[in-house]
């Protein structure tokens, strides 16, 4: 663009070697490089789509013939082979091949991340879908065909996709249209050898201030300040040591602040609002989601660097407050268990046992409970262990009670509803059992319109709390109760009834009572 030579291997070397040349400029080449950009200026401030850099170059092209400017010592592209390339093997030898090996590398890295930096760029700029392999493919099969016609490396060059974005093209066809144009060039054209290269170059330096997004450097500063450090060490560093050195860093620190992040996850304690919705609070000790219960959400996946997080919230939940019975692991945001983590998931396991204090997990997905199977997790901890949100059991709250006149359209629409405490009375002395999804228990043939459910004798009666609802067995005054039939109840010897361990009577769990 100014007409001098600059020095260097680095952009910040080349660039204080240009500014120290400047006072020796070449005036007819800094003209060409002018007129070149305020050509594209003017046409994109008439019309956002009129292609002002091809005005531009045709017009350079032009006046380069017509005032002869290579005499005027303005420098220019000079003779274009002319015809199609020659197809054939490209000539490797080894020793080629070997010291082309740590290019071919470099070229590889900048392709892939200029690329898809590039196709991910506009494809959120015009609300469109990317798909990185749909790219990849496309660039290999390219770089295939360059390999046996002697041609450049093929690259998702940011400028020269700045220029058909600014042209107005979206499709296929642009690039369609463009390979037309270049073998029409190849065949035909014989201007190309009075272009001036200032003019190439006023055209990628215009494009180029033009990919510089100030505006989403300050959005990203705004919001995530992490990742405005790493883009601005990018950029120096593309600057003051070179693409692929930024390239490296750009990855090596987006790792690193990954792994920052899921090293210490934002886990949390799930608690249910009097409204019956559900709630993130962050772990603190003791915290519960209710009475003996907690729901603890671990938000990322389990590997060896935030597997000791894991059993330091365990801790922190079963040494306070108050006696814990049930801790459920949500294991919703956990995509991946490694084999480490495992290891420490297993300890926490025993220990709980140790404790007393039965450990479930809900909302795993079904590769991580397979994961799960393999490393023994599932067999330590039951496989009856894992629970589906909307059909809790064991003593997990399930939706609070439906309201009227949604109990009234499940009865209409043959759903199931939830069971409901009612009063049985039996010779005088009144009872508390359930009325189920099937009608109100009867107290010596159990559910109305169960089927095969044997008769009991007279004078007996029983009431089945389903899992998850709330059984109140109160003022019970009798003999021993014999062993219920629901897994995990005991009897008691108090008088006081039959209950789901570990609930007390009165309180949430699973509970079938029988009188004799």
């Amino acid at each position: 663009m100014l007409g001098v030579t600059a020095t260097g291997t680095r952009t910040l070397s080349r660039l204080v070697s240009a500014a120290a040349a400047v006072p020796h400029a070449h005036p007819e080449t800094v003209a060409v490089s002018a007129a070149v950009i305020l050509v594209m200026l003017v046409a994109r401030r008439i019309v956002r789509r009129l292609p002002g850099a091809l005005i531009a170059v045709i017009g350079e092209i032009i006046v380069g013939r017509a005032a002869d400017l290579a005499r005027h010592g303005v420098a220019v592209i000079g003779p274009v082979p002319r015809g199609l390339p020659p197809l054939g093997l490209p000539a490797l030898s080894l020793h080629d091949a070997t010291g082309l090996l740590g290019a071919a590398a470099s070229m590889f890295v900048v392709i892939l991340a200029q690329s898809a930096a590039t196709s991910r760029v506009y494809a959120a700029k015009h609300g469109e879908t990317f798909s990185p392999q749909s790219d990849l493919l496309g660039l290999g099969a390219a770089n295939v065909a360059a390999a046996f016609s002697g041609t450049f490396v093929v690259n998702g060059s940011p400028t020269q996709t700045q220029v058909a974005d600014s042209a107005g093209a979206r499709g296929q066809l642009a690039q369609l249209t463009t390979s037309a144009v270049v073998v029409l060039v190849l065949l035909f054209a014989t201007g190309l050898a009075y272009l001036p290269v200032a003019a190439l170059a006023a055209v990628v330096f215009l494009i180029g201030v033009q990919l510089i997004d100030v505006s989403g450097m300050r959005r990203i500063l705004s919001v995530r300040r992490n990742e405005f450090i790493i883009a601005l060490l990018t950029a120096a560093a593309v600057v003051f040591l070179g693409v692929q050195e930024g390239i490296v860093l750009a990855v090596v620190a987006s790792i690193i602040d990954h792994l920052r992040h899921t090293y210490h996850p934002r886990n949390s304690v799930l608690v249910k609002s009097p409204a019956g919705h559900w709630h993130a609070t962050p772990v603190r000790p003791g915290a519960r989601t209710e009475k003996r219960l907690a729901v603890y959400r671990f938000s990322t996946d389990l590997y060896y660097a935030n597997a000791a997080r894991l059993q330091e919230d365990v801790t922190a939940l079963t040494g306070h407050g108050e006696p814990l019975l049930w801790l459920v692991l949500d294991g919703a945001a956990i995509g991946d268990v490694h084999y480490t983590a495992a290891l420490v998931l297993t300890e926490v396991i025993e220990e709980l046992r140790e404790r007393h204090i039965r450990f479930v997990v809900t909302s795993i997905i079904g590769p991580v409970r397979r994961q799960l199977d393999r490393y023994g997790i599932s067999a330590a901890m039951g496989h009856d262990a894992y629970y589906t949100p909307g059909c809790s059991a064991g003593g997990i709250p399930r939706r609070p009670p439906a309201r009227p006149q949604a109990r009234r359209m499940q009865r209409n629409q043959g759903m199931p509803r939830r069971a409901e405490t009612k009063t049985v009375e039996l010779g005088g002395t009144r009872r508390r059992g359930q009325e189920g999804s099937d009608g109100p228990h009867n107290p010596c043939t159990g559910s109305a319109g169960a089927p095969e459910r044997p008769r009991c004798a007279a004078g007996r009666w029983h009431a089945h709390a389903r899992s998850g609802d709330t059984a109140t067995i109160s003022g019970y005054r009798g003999p021993t109760l014999g062993p219920s039939s629901s897994r995990g109840c005991q009897k008691t010897s108090d008088g006081r009834g039959s209950h789901g361990w570990p609930y007390p009577s009165g309180e949430r769990g699973p509970a079938v009572v029988t009188q004799g």
